[in-house]
């Protein structure tokens, strides 16, 4: 896929609706991220977009990406399987799409996902505190490696957890809590 123009990255991250893309995508140019997993994928444009944006704020060095999304086993997915290997295999990035929910896919695949630049959980994917999911995330984030967390509503801006914060939330998640 051929790269972005200038005015078309302009306005991708100036004027992107809902305004919490506009937020995600600034991060991802700001730090240059190479590194990618995400919760959900929310429509075809929007992973193009993303990915493009990565690849033009990285100068062009590889990037990785990894979808993790129910895909066709929840009903309103925009992204189906088969298409979002169709797209990201156009784009000619290094990808793995692993379907299912966060927790069971961590659990199977923690270990062989590294060095992760920035976890981004779409809406209806973030975890709350006392989820185990948080116990996953650090050890596949770079030592510099952000959590984004999608806000409540479309106006807000992703919140960004280091990796830190989210060891200590990790750990505070499997401590047993009182009946």
């Amino acid at each position: 896929m051929s790269s972005l123009s200038r005015f078309r990255q302009w306005k991708l991250l100036h004027f992107t609706k809902p305004l919490r893309d506009r937020s995600l995508f600034r991060f991802v140019v700001e730090n240059k991220i190479t590194n990618l997993v995400r919760f959900g994928l929310e429509s075809e444009e929007h992973l193009a977009n993303l990915i493009q944006l990565a690849r033009q704020a990285a100068e062009n060095k590889p990037i990785r990406f990894i979808g993790i999304d129910r895909f066709e086993g929840t009903a309103g997915t925009s992204v189906g399987l088969k298409s979002a290997h169709r797209l990201l295999h156009r784009m000619g990035i290094s990808y793995r799409l692993l379907p299912g929910d966060a927790l069971p896919v961590l659990m199977r695949f923690a270990n062989e996902i590294t060095d992760v630049q920035a976890v981004v959980f779409s809406p209806g994917w973030v975890p709350d505190v006392h989820d185990r999911t948080w116990f996953y995330l650090p050890r596949m984030m770079a030592p510099e490696g952000k959590v984004l967390l999608a806000p409540n509503d479309e106006d807000g801006a992703y919140r960004a957890v280091d990796r830190v914060q989210a060891e200590a939330i990790g750990y505070a998640s499997l401590t047993p809590r009182a009946a």
